[in-house]
Protein backbone atom coordinates (compact mmCIF):
# COMPACT_ATOMS: atom_id res chain seq x y z
CA UNK A 1 0.00 0.00 0.00
CA UNK A 2 1.12 3.58 -0.63
CA UNK A 3 0.89 5.73 2.50
CA UNK A 4 1.19 9.52 2.47
CA UNK A 5 2.38 10.47 5.94
CA UNK A 6 2.17 14.10 7.04
CA UNK A 7 5.06 14.51 9.47
CA UNK A 8 8.29 12.64 10.22
CA UNK A 9 8.69 13.39 13.93
CA UNK A 10 8.19 10.99 16.84
CA UNK A 11 4.78 9.69 15.74
CA UNK A 12 5.24 9.96 11.97
CA UNK A 13 8.72 8.46 12.10
CA UNK A 14 7.60 5.52 14.25
CA UNK A 15 4.54 4.79 12.11
CA UNK A 16 6.47 5.16 8.86
CA UNK A 17 9.22 2.85 10.10
CA UNK A 18 6.69 0.18 11.09
CA UNK A 19 4.86 0.41 7.78
CA UNK A 20 8.04 0.21 5.70
CA UNK A 21 9.10 -2.87 7.70
CA UNK A 22 5.67 -4.37 6.90
CA UNK A 23 6.33 -3.86 3.16
CA UNK A 24 4.41 -0.63 2.48
CA UNK A 25 5.68 2.42 0.56
CA UNK A 26 5.73 5.60 2.66
CA UNK A 27 6.03 9.21 1.51
CA UNK A 28 6.79 11.64 4.36
CA UNK A 29 5.25 15.06 3.73
CA UNK A 30 7.20 17.64 5.71
CA UNK A 31 7.91 21.36 5.80
CA UNK A 32 11.57 20.90 4.83
CA UNK A 33 12.23 17.63 2.96
CA UNK A 34 15.98 18.37 2.87
CA UNK A 35 16.23 18.59 6.67
CA UNK A 36 18.98 16.43 8.14
CA UNK A 37 16.64 14.39 10.40
CA UNK A 38 14.18 13.73 7.58
CA UNK A 39 16.93 12.64 5.18
CA UNK A 40 18.46 10.39 7.85
CA UNK A 41 15.08 8.71 8.41
CA UNK A 42 14.46 8.18 4.69
CA UNK A 43 18.01 6.88 4.19
CA UNK A 44 17.66 4.45 7.10
CA UNK A 45 14.36 3.09 5.73
CA UNK A 46 15.64 2.51 2.21
CA UNK A 47 13.88 2.42 -1.15
CA UNK A 48 10.33 2.16 0.26
CA UNK A 49 10.57 5.62 1.87
CA UNK A 50 10.88 9.11 0.43
CA UNK A 51 10.19 12.67 1.53
CA UNK A 52 8.72 15.77 -0.05
CA UNK A 53 5.97 18.32 0.47
CA UNK A 54 2.60 17.71 2.11
CA UNK A 55 0.87 17.91 -1.29
CA UNK A 56 3.28 15.36 -2.76
CA UNK A 57 2.52 13.03 0.16
CA UNK A 58 -1.23 13.59 -0.31
CA UNK A 59 -0.97 12.78 -4.02
CA UNK A 60 1.21 9.72 -3.40
CA UNK A 61 -0.86 8.03 -0.71
CA UNK A 62 -3.78 5.68 -1.17
CA UNK A 63 -4.18 6.42 2.54
CA UNK A 64 -3.09 9.68 4.16
CA UNK A 65 -1.97 9.82 7.80
CA UNK A 66 -1.78 13.08 9.76
CA UNK A 67 1.07 13.00 12.27
CA UNK A 68 1.45 16.75 12.68
CA UNK A 69 0.53 19.06 15.53
CA UNK A 70 -3.24 19.60 15.29
CA UNK A 71 -3.06 23.31 14.41
CA UNK A 72 -0.54 22.63 11.63
CA UNK A 73 -2.88 20.01 10.17
CA UNK A 74 -5.85 22.39 10.49
CA UNK A 75 -3.93 25.13 8.67
CA UNK A 76 -2.62 22.82 5.91
CA UNK A 77 -5.67 20.69 5.03
CA UNK A 78 -7.63 23.35 3.10
CA UNK A 79 -4.68 23.66 0.69
CA UNK A 80 -4.32 19.89 0.09
CA UNK A 81 -6.26 17.53 -2.13
CA UNK A 82 -7.21 14.43 -0.11
CA UNK A 83 -10.61 13.96 -1.76
CA UNK A 84 -11.62 10.31 -2.08
CA UNK A 85 -8.90 9.14 0.32
CA UNK A 86 -8.99 7.62 3.78
CA UNK A 87 -7.34 10.10 6.17
CA UNK A 88 -6.16 8.85 9.56
CA UNK A 89 -5.72 11.62 12.13
CA UNK A 90 -3.12 11.06 14.86
CA UNK A 91 -3.10 14.63 16.19
CA UNK A 92 -4.17 15.86 19.61
CA UNK A 93 -6.62 18.76 19.27
CA UNK A 94 -6.73 21.86 21.45
CA UNK A 95 -9.36 22.17 24.17
CA UNK A 96 -11.34 24.79 22.23
CA UNK A 97 -12.31 23.63 18.74
CA UNK A 98 -13.37 25.92 15.88
CA UNK A 99 -16.87 26.06 14.45
CA UNK A 100 -18.61 24.16 17.23
CA UNK A 101 -16.92 20.86 16.33
CA UNK A 102 -17.22 18.20 19.02
CA UNK A 103 -13.89 16.54 18.20
CA UNK A 104 -10.60 17.41 16.56
CA UNK A 105 -11.10 14.89 13.78
CA UNK A 106 -14.56 16.36 13.05
CA UNK A 107 -13.04 19.83 12.68
CA UNK A 108 -10.40 18.44 10.29
CA UNK A 109 -12.97 16.45 8.30
CA UNK A 110 -14.97 19.63 7.68
CA UNK A 111 -11.92 20.98 5.82
CA UNK A 112 -11.84 18.02 3.39
CA UNK A 113 -15.44 16.90 2.80
CA UNK A 114 -14.53 14.42 0.03
CA UNK A 115 -12.27 12.34 2.32
CA UNK A 116 -13.14 9.63 4.85
CA UNK A 117 -11.62 10.40 8.25
CA UNK A 118 -10.65 8.08 11.11
CA UNK A 119 -8.92 8.74 14.43
CA UNK A 120 -6.03 6.55 15.63
CA UNK A 121 -2.51 6.33 17.10
CA UNK A 122 -2.85 9.20 19.57
CA UNK A 123 -0.42 9.99 22.35
CA UNK A 124 -0.77 12.54 25.11
CA UNK A 125 2.36 14.40 26.09
CA UNK A 126 4.51 11.41 25.09
CA UNK A 127 2.97 9.22 27.80
CA UNK A 128 3.51 5.47 27.56
CA UNK A 129 0.92 3.40 29.41
CA UNK A 130 2.00 0.22 31.14
CA UNK A 131 -0.52 -2.61 30.72
CA UNK A 132 -0.99 -6.29 31.42
CA UNK A 133 -2.48 -8.69 28.90
CA UNK A 134 -4.12 -12.12 29.02
CA UNK A 135 -6.07 -14.54 26.84
CA UNK A 136 -6.60 -14.44 23.10
CA UNK A 137 -9.42 -13.48 20.76
CA UNK A 138 -11.49 -10.28 20.57
CA UNK A 139 -10.05 -7.52 22.80
CA UNK A 140 -11.63 -6.29 26.03
CA UNK A 141 -10.25 -3.24 27.90
CA UNK A 142 -10.38 -3.39 31.71
CA UNK A 143 -9.95 -0.01 33.44
CA UNK A 144 -9.18 0.32 37.12
CA UNK A 145 -10.55 2.97 39.46
CA UNK A 146 -8.70 5.30 41.78
CA UNK A 147 -6.43 4.45 43.65
CA UNK A 148 -6.06 1.01 42.02
CA UNK A 149 -3.68 -0.25 39.34
CA UNK A 150 -3.85 -3.01 36.72
CA UNK A 151 -3.02 -5.39 39.58
CA UNK A 152 -6.72 -5.23 40.48
CA UNK A 153 -7.44 -7.42 37.43
CA UNK A 154 -4.80 -10.08 38.17
CA UNK A 155 -7.37 -12.85 38.71
CA UNK A 156 -9.09 -12.21 35.37
CA UNK A 157 -6.49 -13.22 32.77
CA UNK A 158 -9.10 -13.52 30.02
CA UNK A 159 -12.78 -12.83 29.60
CA UNK A 160 -15.08 -15.68 28.69
CA UNK A 161 -14.66 -19.42 28.29
CA UNK A 162 -11.52 -20.87 26.71
CA UNK A 163 -9.73 -17.50 26.57
CA UNK A 164 -12.31 -16.21 24.08
CA UNK A 165 -11.20 -12.63 24.72
CA UNK A 166 -7.89 -10.82 24.96
CA UNK A 167 -7.93 -8.60 28.02
CA UNK A 168 -5.77 -5.53 28.39
CA UNK A 169 -5.62 -3.69 31.69
CA UNK A 170 -3.62 -0.45 31.53
CA UNK A 171 -2.23 1.43 34.48
CA UNK A 172 -3.77 4.86 34.05
CA UNK A 173 -1.37 7.78 33.74
CA UNK A 174 -1.00 8.53 37.43
CA UNK A 175 -0.51 4.94 38.61
CA UNK A 176 2.18 2.26 38.81
CA UNK A 177 4.51 1.90 35.83
CA UNK A 178 2.98 4.35 33.33
CA UNK A 179 5.57 6.87 32.20
CA UNK A 180 4.10 10.13 33.41
CA UNK A 181 3.37 9.00 36.98
CA UNK A 182 6.13 11.20 38.46
CA UNK A 183 5.01 14.23 36.41
CA UNK A 184 1.42 13.72 37.60
CA UNK A 185 2.52 13.42 41.23
CA UNK A 186 4.62 16.63 40.95
CA UNK A 187 1.72 18.56 39.36
CA UNK A 188 -0.71 17.31 42.02
CA UNK A 189 1.64 18.27 44.83
CA UNK A 190 2.06 21.77 43.35
CA UNK A 191 -1.72 22.15 42.97
CA UNK A 192 -2.49 21.27 46.59
CA UNK A 193 0.50 23.09 48.13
Amino acid sequence: MKIGLFGAGNVGGALGTSWVKAGHDVFFGVKNPAAKDTQALVSRLGSRARAGTLQEAASFGEVVVIALPWQAAFDALPKLNVSGKVVIDCSNPPAALPGGAVSGVEALARLAPGAKFAKAFNIIDGTKLHYVRGGSGCPVMLLHGYPETSYAWRKIPSAGPDNARTTRAPDLTWRSQSSCRDRWVRRTRRAVA
